[in-house]
């Protein structure tokens, strides 16, 4: 009986674990989800409903705000992600790591631009919010 209940605990772990799914050929992805876009026909465009948030966080990370001040703004203006929750520190950093939002797809230490989305952001501003993540990231972890 415990065997069974601790396979079925790593199984529900490794799902999690895994994250998003993304297949990458030639320029072209394909996502098992990807939070803030939706497919239509063969391309991921934006939904206008996380459009704003998703600017914001990146926006304020590069102008050097921490998470707590990010999570203020987002919850004073009412913003939730896509299971009508209130954004949580993990999940801005989980969004703000992903390239993905400047219409690229990380593939090791490189980068690989993506034709079949529309990028929310610059490469610029992905990069400059990645100086603000690495910094908040060692905060919540007592590094820094």
């Amino acid at each position: 009986m415990q065997f069974i209940k601790a396979f079925k605990t790593a199984t529900v772990k490794s799902k999690r674990r895994s994250g998003v799914k993304a297949y990458y050929s030639g320029g072209h992805v394909q996502f098992s989800r990807l939070f803030g876009y939706q497919r239509v026909v063969d391309r991921y465009e934006p939904i206008p409903q996380y459009l704003d948030a998703i600017e914001a966080i990146f926006h304020m990370l590069g102008d050097g705000k921490t998470i707590i001040e990010i999570k203020h703004v987002l919850d004073s203006h009412g913003w939730r992600d896509s299971s009508k929750n209130l954004f949580s520190p993990s999940r801005i950093i989980g969004i703000a790591e992903r390239p993905v939002y400047a219409g690229f797809l990380q593939q090791g230490l490189r980068l690989r631009k993506v034709e079949n989305l529309t990028p929310i952001i610059t490469l610029d501003l992905w990069r400059k919010a990645q100086r603000q993540v690495r910094i908040e990231k060692k905060k919540m972890l007592g590094l820094y």
